[in-house]
């Protein structure tokens, strides 16, 4: 793979890509880290380190990701932990905006 100047730097495998086969190894029991799971525990406040390591995933991510589930009253299901992973891709990617959520209407 060629890069910038013309060097050739091989393709590396990165958490991003561990930790999704992880999840998908483990059917779920590991969340997925990547992009989109940064963006949305930035949003929400996180104080994640910015160079996230394997050691940081697991002391502090996966923490972070079961308080998140047992504070929105979910269990540590498979299902559960799934609907908070996907949870965290939709609000990373901007799929459901907060602007854009109306508010409950007085009947």
């Amino acid at each position: 793979m060629k890069v910038r100047g013309g060097k050739e730097k091989g393709k590396r495998f990165g958490l991003s890509f561990a930790t999704a086969l992880l999840h998908f190894i483990s059917v779920g029991r590991f969340p997925i880290y990547d992009d989109l799971a940064r963006k949305a525990l930035c949003r929400l406040g996180s104080q994640l380190p910015s160079n996230m390591t394997v050691d940081a995933y697991l002391e502090k991510f996966c923490p972070l990701f079961s308080s998140i589930a047992t504070e929105c009253g979910l269990t540590q299901s498979i299902e559960d932990l799934r609907k908070l992973d996907n949870a965290l891709r939709c609000y990373g990617a901007d799929k459901f905006p907060i602007s854009e959520i109306a508010e409950p209407q007085a009947s």
